[in-house]
């Protein structure tokens, strides 16, 4: 499924509907052999297909019924992320969505998945205020982190020693997060 930067959003979003659906016709595959037919070097410490994972949970109330088998949720929190980074998505009781990051401490720092976080939330605002926007023109930060970068890049383009500029704005940055 290719993504088409100028399409509109719902379409995109029906689209990778059709390609998940369609893939879960082919899960009895074996693992082992995709990944030998695959060629793909093995890291036993990695995933060899996918290093981020969304999971979008199913929605609550709706209780697990296995016949004759008492079934009952169960919280496993955990300690190390299985991979660079997990999304989970959960409805709550009310309708809304919660969101849930899960990451590698060795590459993300705490300060850098907050930034993400409200990343996606200012995507995924725009898209439900406007399914049929093209993913094109859905904004990727926040308003006024996107003034702060141009006022950053105003900065450096008025400067006369250009090296020296591109110092300081980094410097700053850096400082920043």
């Amino acid at each position: 499924c290719r993504v088409q930067p100028d399409a509109p959003f719902a379409a995109g979003l029906d689209d990778v509907r059709r390609a998940v659906t369609e893939a879960f016709d082919h899960e009895s595959y074996p693992f082992d052999q995709l990944v030998d037919q695959l060629a793909l070097r093995r890291d036993t410490g990695r995933s060899p297909l996918f290093d981020v994972m969304v999971i979008v949970a199913p929605e609550p109330g709706a209780p697990l019924t296995l016949a004759g088998l008492a079934v009952s949720p169960v919280d496993l929190r955990r300690e190390v992320s299985q991979l660079d980074l997990i999304v989970t998505f959960a409805a709550t009781a009310d309708g809304a969505f919660e969101a849930a990051l899960q990451y590698r401490t060795d590459l993300f720092s705490r300060a850098r998945m907050s930034r993400l976080a409200t990343h996606l939330a200012t995507c995924l605002d725009q898209l439900a205020a406007d399914p049929s926007v093209p993913l094109r023109r859905v904004p990727s930060m926040p308003a006024e982190e996107r003034a702060h970068i141009v006022r950053r890049q105003d900065i450096l383009a008025a400067g006369d020693d250009g090296a020296h500029q591109r110092r300081r704005l980094a410097g700053a940055l850096a400082d920043e997060h």
